[in-house]
């Protein structure tokens, strides 16, 4: 057990034996005053296996009547009703996260950052199910497999980590109980500090309006140079929200920032027009 000024840190490892040949750590964390805790799992030196193989984290709940609902790509889906019959019911890819509720909307939810794959009720690989429905609360973390051998690994070794956020909820919105916490787990809030002179520019922009509701922003990007700022908002299309930095350099700020970009645009490019670029709610 650790303890910081910001958070609680239980550390559980178990070492190898005859059934399980690599290490394995896991880690629950509880911050001070965050409604959610963080399960860390690590796998250590795990050694290159080519027979058919898979690994999960199992997260049995304890709701009666559960309902799923996962965050994937493009939308909310119900795995009960949303997917078409033939298709994969097995095994699902995340955009954000998934969320377990009973039938008055109490449960959890979950945001795997480092493993999108998960299955409901039961492992989903090596297995095809045209019609399966999920009525058992589990949730099961895909960490590694070997299933597919095009295109991918044949076999998996090393050391590595996975990261589940979860959280609770009273009654299940799609906005608070599963698209917020993941994009938030997904996105931290990052902050820096900088010594030298202070820029001259006055600190007189507003900032983001809690009112507007939801919202997605991205920060200046790194991953080539000249990137600025992105947004994405959660807002309908006719909104002509823009971006807006608070404080910081004029060009910044809007409702004209030259040197913001959105959905992966260029930097410098105008954002007059931001309702082009918001997409539905």
């Amino acid at each position: 057990m650790a303890q910081s000024p910001v958070s609680v840190t239980a550390t559980m490892h178990s070492a190898p034996t005859a059934g399980l040949s690599h290490g394995v750590t896991t880690k629950v964390i509880l911050y001070a005053g965050a409604p959610y805790l963080d399960l860390e799992v690590t796998l250590h030196d795990k050694p290159a296996d080519d027979w058919p193989e898979a690994g999960w984290i199992c997260l049995p709940l304890k709701v009666e009547k559960p309902q799923f609902r996962l965050g994937r790509l493009g939308g909310i889906a119900d795995p009960t009703r949303d997917f078409v019959r033939g298709s994969n019911h097995d095994l699902q890819a995340v955009h954000t996260g998934l969320t377990i509720a009973d039938a008055q909307g109490r449960g959890v939810g979950l945001c795997p950052l480092d493993s999108p794959l998960v299955s409901l009720d039961r492992p989903g690989l090596f297995k095809y199910s045209p019609d399966f429905v999920p009525s058992k609360p589990i949730a099961f973390i895909n960490l590694f497999n070997n299933q597919w051998t095009t295109n991918f690994r044949l076999w998996n070794e090393g050391t590595w980590t996975t990261r589940v956020r979860l959280w609770t909820f009273d009654r299940f919105d799609a906005q608070a109980s599963l698209i917020t916490p993941s994009l938030e787990a997904r996105y931290p809030l990052l902050a820096g500090a900088a010594e030298g002179k202070v820029w001259p520019s006055a600190i007189d922009g507003k900032g983001r309006d809690p009112a507007r509701g939801a919202e997605r922003r991205g920060a200046f990007g790194t991953r080539r140079p000249g990137d600025g700022v992105r947004r994405t908002p959660g807002r309908p299309r006719h909104d002509p929200a823009a971006v807006g930095v608070r404080g910081g350099p004029r060009s910044l700020r809007g409702p004209s920032a030259g040197g913001a970009r959105h959905e992966g645009g260029p930097a410098g490019e105008s954002s007059r027009r931001a309702d082009r670029c918001a997409a539905p709610s």
